[in-house]
């Protein structure tokens, strides 16, 4: 997954892509440096949206150090809550526009006229998402005013995104998203396999692997699993197996749970915590599977966590299950490597590297598969999930910096600009 090589001269643009001066003349000359305008546009980034609410903010501050302003766009109900929306730092501006009928599509004509205002000051525009109207708008406006696309598809065009809606995603892909395809300059992947999958669309265009990250100078600070046991006493004398993500279909819970119902069985000291909200119909509907299992006593909601129950959880956990049906990365999972703690993952999850690296599972998605290897971790001494941890943890530090990653797509965005 190694990014291109771009220059090492910083490059700052002004408005417009102009050159903007600083420093002062000397003996060498005058000092001039650029800063590049990267508009930035998602449809949503509520805490229900999912994963880009809290990546996308992460890579927006991390370009700043590396010479890129970011302009960012999102849709919002209105009705959202501060809480229900990511916390923006580092002087990014994200402008909020409201969505109006239909709403499913994210639908905001006042977003258009924004981003005609704003795309001819920038340098490009990185799409995030497909199949919404904010998506749209942000191709065809970048088309009019000449900027160059890139488009980071985030798994919508996935096999298993790909097959809901198939009919519908056909029409429109034909009458609206090939032109805005085919006229972006790069694709973004989040893995090698999702990057497969862009090629199998037939998509010629550079199509650039770059990861999310993790701000590793956090993650290497230590954690107590105290923290957590003190907000949930009544798991002290459980083992723990975690699923932490949205509460939604796509991530296999229901499966999840009727396996955990065969292998608590033979486990009575284990417990399932499901840690994540969502949207509350599926959540009751959960809530009412569990309730009416034969592992009742064995199944812990715990609702969203904050940051550091987070890492207190992870902590806790003997191992992280996700069985999820399509992940075009999972950023939780790299969270539990970096926390130490072992991954068992469905083949949904492009994390082929978990058992080559000797720290997790990599199954096929099935009950059967998820059942071998809930029993199998279960069996693992303490002492090999500890060794596990510890080669997931080296991992995740070294290889997912979001300083590296930053670089590496500020160096994309110099490839397209031509530099």
């Amino acid at each position: 997954m190694a990014g291109i090589q771009g220059s090492n001269s910083e490059r700052k643009y002004g408005e417009g892509g102009k050159p903007q001066r600083r420093g002062s003349t000397g003996g060498m000359g005058m000092f001039i440096s650029w800063v590049m305008q990267a508009i930035h546009v998602v449809a949503g980034l509520g805490r229900l949206e999912g994963g880009p609410s809290n990546t996308l903010p992460k890579l927006w501050s991390h370009l700043k150090t590396q010479g890129v302003d970011v302009s960012a766009f999102t849709t919002v109900t209105g009705r959202e809550k501060p809480s229900e929306l990511p916390a923006i730092r580092d002087g990014i501006v994200l402008n909020k526009t409201r969505r109006i009928f239909p709403r499913r599509f994210k639908f905001s004509p006042e977003l258009g006229q924004m981003l005609r205002r704003e795309m001819p000051k920038a340098d490009l525009c990185h799409n995030h998402g497909c199949w919404l109207h904010p998506n749209w708008l942000a191709a065809r406006v970048a088309r009019s005013c000449k900027k160059p696309l890139i488009i980071s598809p985030l798994g919508h065009l996935d096999p298993w995104s790909l097959e809901r809606h198939a009919w519908a995603k056909k029409i429109l892909r034909l009458l609206v998203e090939e032109r805005h395809w085919f006229y972006a300059s790069a694709f973004v992947a989040k893995s090698e396999v999702e990057a497969e999958n862009l090629r199998h669309l037939g998509l010629k265009q550079t199509i650039r692997v770059i990861p999310n990250g993790i701000d590793v100078e956090d993650w290497k600070k230590p954690v107590s699993s105290e923290l957590f046991f003190e907000r949930f006493p009544e798991l002290l004398n459980h083992q723990l197996a975690l699923f932490l993500s949205r509460l939604h279909p796509k991530k296999g819970i229901i499966s999840l749970l009727k396996t955990w119902e065969k292998v608590s069985a033979r486990h009575p000291d284990w417990c399932l915590v499901l840690a994540g909200g969502g949207d509350e119909v599926y959540v009751r509907k959960l809530r009412h599977w569990v309730d009416n299992s034969g592992c009742a006593g064995q199944v812990a909601f715990v609702g969203e966590l904050d940051w550091f129950l987070k890492r207190a959880v992870f902590v806790a956990a003997s191992f992280f299950v996700l069985p999820s049906h399509s992940e075009n990365f999972g950023q939780v999972i790299l969270e539990s490597l970096a926390s130490g703690t072992p991954v068992i993952a469905s083949r949904g999850c492009p994390w082929p590297e978990l058992e080559k690296r000797g720290c997790g599972w990599w199954m096929e998605n099935t009950e059967a598969a998820l059942e071998h290897a809930l029993e199998t971790s279960i069996g693992c001494p303490p002492v090999e999930l500890r060794a596990m941890g510890a080669r997931g943890r080296e991992w995740a530090l070294r290889d997912f910096d979001w300083k590296q990653i930053a670089g590496r797509m500020r160096d994309l965005y110099q490839e397209v600009l031509g530099h």
